[in-house]
């Protein structure tokens, strides 16, 4: 039943798009490199995504292998907090759901995620996620990052998240395995 809800919202969500037409590649780099930012390397070199892997032109990488990793955040950032009731975690993916007023945010991975995939792909800026290609999809409502990373689908953002909102989600994640997740969760 959650996963419905939350389906049906995201689908509202990135139905709710008003983009006229898919833009074309861009010189945009978000630099969410895993673990934050390096402030003694050298800041990031913009970089034009034009040639995307076959897997990822669009549609669900099929197999239904078990997740390998989890994301969780903490502390959350900017004042979000995790609301454990309509959080999951199993073997086809995880919601971590994040909220505040004025704020509904998540970061998913698996099957969720691999759903609003397509929809990412036609509407959104291609763009650097965790030193991957992947795409920003603004919404009237918010901005969600879309990324693959091990053949697993992910995304962060939601309704009134900013672009750098959503880079601070994703600067911000903990790998944990599934059973670490869950106990989080208790």
């Amino acid at each position: 039943m959650k996963r419905l809800i939350f389906l049906l919202v995201l689908a509202l969500l990135l139905a709710a798009c008003n983009l006229p037409s898919r833009p074309g590649p861009t010189d945009q780099t978000i630099n969410t490199a895993p673990g934050g930012v390096d402030k003694s390397a050298p800041t990031a070199t913009p970089v034009t995504v034009i040639y995307m892997p076959q897997q990822m032109q669009g549609g669900a990488i099929q197999g239904g292998a078990p997740l390998g990793a989890y994301f969780w955040l903490d502390p959350a950032p900017f004042g979000l907090t995790i609301n454990s009731a309509k959080s999951y975690a199993d073997e086809s993916g995880f919601s971590l759901e994040l909220e505040k007023p004025g704020v509904q945010a998540a970061i998913m991975g698996g099957d969720l995620a691999a759903a609003a995939w397509d929809q990412a792909v036609q509407s959104g800026v291609p763009v650097t996620v965790r030193n991957t290609p992947g795409y920003a999809f603004t919404a009237s409502g918010g901005v969600t990052l879309h990324w693959i990373e091990n053949d697993t689908y992910f995304l962060a953002g939601g309704l009134g998240v900013s672009l750098e909102d959503a880079q601070a989600l994703v600067n911000a994640l903990e790998v944990v395995n599934l059973e670490t997740f869950q106990a989080r969760l208790r």
